[in-house]
């Protein structure tokens, strides 16, 4: 019970940590409000698509990280009606963890120590409560307290662990959406970007690419680890963007920022957590369906691919 109340203690100074980070990176948008706003309006059409697809998807992983760490620390659900007692028959009478107060507390609790604010239970009848208890009685109430504190601590453990990746999602977004901007920013894909005045013929360059890179040149290796060990998933985007670019010289080639978004889109599609996204949210699939799980990855690779085809 020690251990599990240490483990609750930490996850709650963590979920502290995540909530500073989140109100700092808040306290550095609202500072910098206006300055945004104003390099804004200074960008192209392209640049500023990217930046307000960016700016949005920050300030949406943003909030749920600080949602989620806010319940992490003030759960709003009793953890007795997620504990399964099997087959007892009787509830123990003996609690381990006491707590209520005779009356309810007012405002002026609050601000003062009251004489008239009394605990609940007093100690004549707890000690009267222990001593009718048998051996069995105190052990159920032991079992049922420790039950309880896994509970709350395993709750705690998922959403500072899920915060975490969210916080971990704003910082890519911010990092992502800098380097996107600056390279479209003032350039020739910026000034001149029209989906009329694409040429195509490129998108079959891109095709075949993308079938030499991820089927005949991925290595047994690298696909069963990519989702788990970032070497493996590295060395194989590297390999699939060069291969990819390599094809298409014979079409013209394509342009820095398309192998920047194949290499980093390939990277993190390949990963897994947006192709398990998009099975449970969109599709209602089970994420263990192979088959559905190929053709959703592989339909988002040629998503990446045609927008690649329009952005060159």
């Amino acid at each position: 019970i020690n251990d599990t109340q240490e483990t609750i203690r930490f996850t709650d100074t963590k979920s502290g940590a995540v909530i500073v980070v989140a109100m700092g990176l808040i306290a550095g948008v609202v500072t910098l409000l206006d300055k945004y706003y104003t390099l804004l309006n200074q960008l192209m059409v392209l640049p500023k698509v990217i930046a307000i697809m960016g700016i949005i998807y920050f300030s949406v992983c943003l909030f749920i990280s600080l949602i989620l760490s806010l319940r992490s620390i003030n759960p709003a659900n009793n953890p007795n009606n997620h504990i399964n007692i099997g087959d007892w028959q009787d509830m123990p009478n003996t609690k381990y963890y006491l707590s209520g107060l005779t009356s309810s507390m007012r405002w002026e609790d609050y601000l003062w120590e009251l004489n008239d604010l009394k605990f609940s239970l007093s100690a004549s009848k707890y000690y009267k409560s222990i001593e009718e208890s048998n051996d069995s009685d105190l052990l159920k109430s032991l079992t049922l307290e420790l039950l309880k504190l896994s509970y709350i601590k395993e709750k705690k453990m998922q959403r500072t662990k899920a915060a975490l990746k969210w916080i971990e999602q704003c910082i890519w977004t911010a990092a992502l959406t800098t380097i996107m901007v600056l390279i479209t920013f003032n350039s020739e894909i910026a000034l001149s970007w029209s989906v009329k005045n694409q040429d195509y013929e490129i998108f079959l360059f891109l095709i075949v690419g993308h079938a030499v890179g991820d089927f005949l040149l991925q290595t047994s290796w690298q696909a069963e680890n990519k989702s788990r060990i970032w070497k493996a998933l590295i060395t194989h985007a590297l390999v699939y963007s060069v291969v990819v670019y390599l094809m298409t010289l014979i079409a013209g080639g394509i342009s820095l920022l398309s192998i920047v978004v194949i290499f980093l889109s390939h990277v993190l599609l390949d990963r897994g957590n947006i192709v398990k996204w998009w099975l449970k949210t969109i599709k209602k699939e089970q994420a263990d369906n192979t088959q559905i799980r190929f053709l959703v990855d592989q339909s988002l690779h040629v998503l990446i691919l045609l927008i690649v085809t329009i952005i060159n």
